[in-house]
């Protein structure tokens, strides 16, 4: 079962090292020694992790870039996401936390 729904709010680990080559980013984790590279489209998703978007947010904007379907748009984003979540690349965002960090903006 998916941690993560249309509610969530989530954002990249602290920590980790980025790197745009192209159109793609790679991800370095010191913790880990672990490399992961991003091709474009979840690049864009990994770009939009600010802990204020909810993944519902995250869904939209996709949409509005890419001609996907919504449904499968909404599966593949939380699947990613989902995926990054078991790899401690991101961490879910407490509703409270995000409010305090849109008001800052």
């Amino acid at each position: 079962m998916n941690k993560i729904s249309l509610n969530t709010i989530v954002c990249q680990q602290d920590n980790l090292f980025l790197q745009r080559v192209d159109q793609a980013v790679v991800l370095a984790d010191p913790r880990s020694g672990d490399y992961y590279g991003l091709d474009d489209t979840a690049g864009r998703i990994w770009m939009l992790l600010d802990g204020i978007r909810t993944v519902e947010d995250l869904c939209l904007e996709m949409q509005a870039a890419y001609d996907v379907d919504p449904s499968e748009c909404e599966t593949e984003v939380i699947d990613f996401l989902d995926d990054m979540l078991n790899k401690s690349l991101i961490r879910l965002v407490p509703i409270s936390s995000a409010q305090e960090r849109a008001a800052a903006e």
